[in-house]
């Protein structure tokens, strides 16, 4: 009998059910984006994000902590932002990060967002000009904003954009309101909760 204790116990040790698994689940490479198709968020492996804006840009989004060099980048979670467009600042409300928020593109009686009036009233928000029709460039490069959120699609937002990358200001084109579908446009949120790490 003693002679059958050893193997015994050896074959449950040894049988796959009592083994650690060498194989390991595959980490999420993209945030899944359903309804949404004019943005994509990719995870590289070494901890950056590779984020395609809706003009089909890809910005490389940085931690705060880490130095790097050799490409254009945004550090992130990003501290001061500039929006010119309403639906930015909605976004930003519902993901709690509208503290970051240092200019917008409309005056503050037609803010309908009781943080952004307070915050113009404090002077910590600067209306920034008329949209992406006529911005203040100088005010908002003086506003050392981490990124400028705009939007496209119109010949006047062509220009501004091209404007701004010749400046050298941080951009990412928001185009929630070309998606056809509702959803898709809500979706957009996922595309600004990447510059906060809330994705």
């Amino acid at each position: 009998m003693k002679k059958w204790i050893l193997p015994f116990w050896l074959a449950i040790l040894l049988s796959p059910g009592c083994r650690k698994s060498t194989t390991s689940i595959p980490s999420r490479t993209s945030v899944p984006i359903k309804y949404a198709s004019g943005f994509e968020i990719e995870y590289l492996s070494d901890g950056r994000k590779k984020v395609t804006d809706g003009e089909g840009h890809e910005l490389i989004l940085v931690p705060q902590e880490r130095e790097v060099a050799g490409y254009d980048y945004i550090k992130v979670p990003v501290e001061r932002v500039v929006c010119l467009s309403s639906t930015s600042v909605s976004c930003l409300r519902a993901l709690g990060v509208l503290g970051s928020v240092v200019g917008v593109h409309l005056r503050k009686d037609r803010w309908y967002i009781d943080e952004i009036k307070k915050g113009m009233e404090e002077g910590k928000i600067e209306v920034v000009g008329k949209g992406m029709e006529e911005p203040n460039y100088e005010k908002i490069l003086a506003l050392k904003p981490d990124v400028v959120f705009i939007y496209t699609g119109l010949p006047t937002a062509v220009r501004a954009f091209r404007k701004f990358e010749e400046m050298g200001v941080p951009v990412a084109v928001d185009n929630g309101w070309l998606e056809s579908h509702p959803l898709g446009r809500l979706e957009w949120i996922k595309f600004l909760a990447a510059f906060y790490d809330k994705e």
